[in-house]
């Protein structure tokens, strides 16, 4: 269920796991008032299999239970984002919503999230079908890196994972001075 609030994607814990809390290493993090939002960590080297599975890591299967979104975001054009549905579902509508309901501008947004966005269902071994034209524009052939990113989970190619990390590395040594922090 779906809650607004100053962070968006907050989700009832009871929903996420069939009124189960979440396990210490599930990427739910239940706050006061019973409520939840994804965290996803870690990063976990996978291949795909002939008919371009994906298998989501077990301990982030669970927020994936109410469906699956697989996306292209429209700043990175590289992967394939892995998304909670009604999480997607409320970040979309909060960039919708930002815009004029006549603009050209929430026209955009919202062709272009329909258009390269796809609803999914993990199956009983908990994999995800990648379709083939997603992993084409994101240049993944079989070798993957899934990232966690917060709310969404991200599919590399492994080679190209590589080396956006190591751009990441060298810029994050100059953003976290300019916001004053040494840690």
């Amino acid at each position: 269920m779906l809650t607004s609030g100053d962070k968006w994607g907050i989700l009832a814990a009871a929903n996420l796991a069939g009124g189960v809390p979440p396990a210490a290493s599930s990427p739910v993090r239940t706050f006061e008032g019973g409520a939840a939002e994804l965290a996803f960590r870690g990063s976990f080297e996978f291949t795909l299999d002939a008919k371009n599975r994906l298998t989501i890591p077990v301990k982030f299967r669970g927020p994936f239970v109410d469906g699956v979104t697989l996306a292209r975001m429209r700043d990175v054009t590289d992967c394939v984002s892995v998304w909670c549905t009604p999480v997607f579902d409320a970040y979309v509508e909060s960039l919708i919503a930002s815009c004029h309901p006549l603009s050209e501008e929430r026209e955009a947004l919202a062709r272009f999230y329909g258009a390269n966005s796809q609803d999914a269902e993990l199956d009983a071994a908990g994999r995800v079908i990648v379709p083939p034209r997603m992993l084409a524009t994101a240049g993944i052939e079989k070798d993957v890196v899934v990232n966690g990113v917060a709310n969404r989970l991200e599919v590399w190619a492994r080679d190209t994972w590589n080396k956006v990390n190591a751009e990441l590395t060298e810029a994050v040594k100059e953003i976290r001075p300019a916001l004053g922090t040494i840690a």
